[in-house]
């Protein structure tokens, strides 16, 4: 009988059979994106309590990332705070940095892949691959021990397991974009927010299976149409944009950055080739977070007709739109966001007009979205829907329900170019992040959505968790 399940075992393909060799590799990543994250905070997990560390542990340190609320009393540690010395005066290192005649400081303070230490003199910027060493000597061992049977995978993890001791990955990625067949696996730094000197990157680590079919399968036409509407000049980059893909892909395990609340719902890989970074959007959490929470914010749109397909092709779009500032080093993270918006849904009116967008209306998903993190008190949310109710796109019912008005379209136009005109100049985009009071009021009893820590009922083996 034994003999018998054996065999129908091994003929019966598992579902997480490659994750588990991956656990190893993820642990330390979150061993060492949790002392960037977290800091000096992490000296207080052993005197908090089981739900107090639970939730430190999902988000990285003692801020709630949906929330934005400090949990934890005796530390207000923003992420990223352990790339930085635990008295750091950002004046003073600035002021540092100013006064060092070689220059070597302010270079190495303000490269992406660096540890600001105090020292003798004043500041230094330690390398990761220095400061870091222990536990990337750890990783190194562990991705270059995984044997996953793909070729181009496992040559791609050995060079990245040589690569962590270095800190150079441009060869990693490089082989990340030849890799085969549809198991995907990254591990290393990835771009994020940085509160002080907004440059650092953090450890992460993302496990995929990449699903048949692409999401956009001829997206290039709508690009073109889309440069050529941008005003002269509002762009530096306006030639054609390479384009790998965006493609469905099933989320099976996330570590480190990619693990912090909410799970991440596409990644942008490789990071250190962006301009062919190919894009997935996790399918699997996709739908949750549809579920739980886009959905749900229906309630409040009036004659709401979205579904989860319109939804996913509003992110894809989306997506597709940040190749066309993908050049752009000016403009805030709020702006970039916003244009990203308005792009999505320029692009689904051109769909809509050549007849390719018969049923889906993605823009009663975006409005979802919208209204979901306007919720949460995200900015470019609340940014969008109060231009929108300013320039008559959208009003509030006396139900308080949001009714799409015939000036949608001329208003969404009017955001994409004033999102275009902030990104291009570095300016703030003309709009409150307030919540409108009279949405207030009907939010006021609203439990702000805490997708990840609250809501969340995907298995904790397919997030990286080990809860």
């Amino acid at each position: 009988m034994k003999i018998l399940a054996s065999l129908l075992l091994a003929l019966i393909p598992l579902r997480l059979p490659f994750p588990d060799q991956f656990r190893k590799a993820g642990e330390i990543i979150d061993r060492i994106y949790l002392r960037q994250a977290a800091g000096p905070c992490v000296n207080l997990l052993p005197s908090l309590s089981k739900t107090e560390r639970e939730k430190f542990m999902l988000n990285f340190g003692p801020l709630s990332r949906t929330r934005g609320k400090f949990f934890v009393k005796g530390c207000q540690c923003l992420p990223g705070c352990g790339n930085y010395p635990e008295d750091l005066d950002l004046q003073e290192l600035k002021e540092a940095m100013k006064k060092d005649e070689t220059g070597q400081l302010r270079v190495y303070a303000y490269s992406p892949l660096t540890v600001v230490a105090r020292s003798p003199e004043g500041y230094e910027a330690i390398p990761y691959s220095e400061f870091f060493r222990k536990d990337l000597f750890a990783l190194s061992t562990a991705l270059k021990s995984i044997r996953t049977g793909n070729e181009t995978l496992d040559l791609y993890l050995k060079k990245r397991g040589e690569e962590v001791l270095e800190d150079k990955f441009e060869e990693g990625d490089e082989l990340w974009l030849k890799i085969k067949g549809n198991l995907r696996a990254y591990f290393g730094p990835v771009l994020v927010e940085d509160p002080y000197l907004g440059v650092k990157m953090a450890y992460g680590g993302v496990i995929f299976r990449v699903l048949p079919g692409e999401l956009l399968p001829s997206p290039q036409k709508l690009l073109l149409k889309i440069q050529k509407m941008m005003p002269s000049g509002e762009l530096r980059a306006l030639h054609p944009l390479p384009y790998p893909g965006i493609f469905k892909a099933e989320l099976l395990g996330a570590y480190g950055v990619y693990k912090a609340p909410p799970a991440p719902s596409f990644a942008v890989l490789p990071p250190f080739l962006p301009d062919r970074a190919a894009k997935f959007l996790f399918v699997n959490v996709l739908r949750e977070k549809y579920r739980r929470g886009i959905s749900g914010a229906s309630r409040w749109i009036e004659g709401w007709k979205g579904k989860f397909s319109s939804y996913l092709l509003f992110l894809s779009l989306h997506e597709l739109a940040h190749f066309l500032n993908i050049g752009e080093k000016t403009g805030g993270g709020a702006a970039r966001e916003i244009f990203a918006d308005a792009t999505a849904l320029k692009m689904a009116f051109l769909l809509e007009r050549d007849g390719k967008l018969p049923e889906e209306k993605v823009e009663d998903s975006y409005l979802a979205h919208i209204i979901f993190y306007s919720i949460m008190g995200k900015k470019p949310a609340l940014a969008e829907l109060n231009f929108l109710l300013s320039r008559g796109g959208v009003k509030i019912t006396e139900g308080g329900k949001i009714e799409k008005m015939l000036a949608f379209k001329r208003a969404v136009d009017y955001m994409w170019k004033f999102s275009l005109k902030s990104i291009r100049t570095g300016s703030r985009f003309p709009a409150s992040i307030n919540l409108p009071q009279a949405l207030g009021e009907v939010f006021a009893g609203v439990d702000k959505i805490d997708f990840y820590l609250e809501t969340n009922t995907i298995n904790e083996n397919l997030t990286g968790g080990s809860k």
